[in-house]
């Protein structure tokens, strides 16, 4: 995503005409992206076979899988809506920074082709750096528990000579809940780092308004705002999949795929229509954002109540 950029940032130096039809900085970069796909879709047509794949016995039919992920307990259905939740909602702050960056740095500040492409070059390279540094969070935190735990199994092996399986799938166990619970903490940090960012888009808004900054300031700190909701995004995108494994089983999830995938590109459909429209209004852009950092906003008392739940179990 961010190395694609290099694309929009060539395509600005494009001008010329075809016919009647005049190639700019404004098309070029779509027609680029275009062909490039098309060449990729021809290169795995050409490449990629179908494996022969045996029959497995405990295979699971999508209806039976519909029938078993509706019928689940109350507090494992809620736990997964509320994962698909979390997915409709980072692809829906993805769409926002898509849809509000060349609406506010070309139209509004004139930032020309090849530094909108820089900007979300950085904006995406921050966001990728940031969710390399998550688990480095969360290290800290697990590594003492984990390592108190191990210590008093080494001391019950030197004692007994040998540890019976109880005490080995307790250790496991205990691993596996607290990996939950650093995605848990990852996930509300992401959604954090989400709701400044679109605090940062709401100020640069109302500072270009104001007059009060140069436009390079302004252009800046919008772009600061970009950088944070795409970090909080690569966080999200990364945890919540992972924490809707814990709720479903493999076969099911593995037969729900295709609506799992559909629930989480959804906000990327919905979002340019809702977000055009809040932006047609008077209050423009903040009113807009402000739709985003409401939907965030309510989704964090929902994620605390999946730590709280596991922890209870």
């Amino acid at each position: 995503m961010a190395i694609s950029q290099l694309i929009a940032i060539f395509g600005s130096y494009v001008d010329f005409h075809i016919g009647y039809f005049k190639v700019s900085s404004n098309n070029a970069p779509t027609f680029i992206c275009s062909f490039v796909m098309l060449l990729l879709v021809v290169c795995l047509m050409l490449v990629l076979k179908n494996p022969s794949v045996p029959p497995r016995r405990d295979s699971v039919s999508f209806k039976s899988a519909f029938r078993d992920f509706c019928s689940a307990e109350i507090h494992q259905l809620l736990g997964c809506i509320v994962m698909l939740w979390g997915m409709f909602l980072a692809s829906f702050l993805m769409s926002e920074v898509v849809y509000f960056m060349p609406v506010f740095l070309t139209e509004s500040l004139g930032w020309d082709t090849k530094f909108q492409g820089v900007a979300f070059m950085v904006a995406s390279i921050i966001g990728i750096c940031g969710n390399l540094l998550f688990p480095y969070i969360t290290k800290q935190r697990s590594e003492g528990e984990i390592n108190q735990l191990q210590k008093q199994v080494n001391r019950l092996e030197l004692v007994c000579e040998s540890i019976d399986d109880e005490k080995q799938q307790q250790l496991e166990l205990f691993k596996k809940k607290l990996m939950f619970q650093n995605q848990v903490l990852i996930s509300l940090l992401s959604l954090a780092f989400a709701l400044f960012g679109q605090t940062f888009m709401i100020g640069a808004e109302k500072t270009f308004r104001s007059h009060s900054l140069p436009h390079i300031n302004t252009g800046c700190f919008f772009v600061s705002g970009l950088s944070l909701i795409m970090l909080g995004y690569n966080g999200m995108a990364s945890t919540f999949p992972a924490l809707f494994s814990e709720y479903i089983k493999p076969q099911v999830k593995l037969q729900l795929m295709p609506i799992i995938g559909a629930i989480a590109a959804l906000g990327k459909l919905v979002a340019p229509v809702v977000l055009s429209n809040l932006y047609q209004t008077k209050l423009g852009m903040s009113i807009a954002v402000g739709l985003g950092m409401i939907l965030t906003g309510l989704t964090a008392p929902a994620v605390l109540w999946l730590l709280s739940r596991k922890s209870r179990a």
